[in-house]
């Protein structure tokens, strides 16, 4: 079994009185994701990192691990998040 993980950066920006996801990226090291939300962080709202995990066994798990600014709570139950690996 191999668990494989991805790094997302996804950036907010307002929205009227909300607050919505725009173009997210992604990295295949957690450093790289850190330095990226450190550099958008000026220009937006707020930016989240996510962890994605790919588990063939038990199917891919998105975890918050760090948030910069203003990012809605619970993004990631609401979002359909379809970036795959390939």
């Amino acid at each position: 079994m191999t668990i494989e993980s991805a790094y997302l950066v996804v950036p907010f920006q307002r929205i009227g009185k909300r607050l919505g996801p725009v173009q997210a990226f992604m990295f295949d090291a957690p450093a790289p994701a850190r330095l990226a939300a450190w550099q958008l962080a000026p220009r937006v709202a707020g930016v989240a990192i996510l962890e994605r995990r790919f588990d063939p066994e038990t199917g891919d798990k998105d975890t918050v691990v760090a948030e910069i600014g203003l990012v809605p709570p619970a993004f990631v139950e609401h979002a359909d998040w379809s970036v795959r690996l390939h």
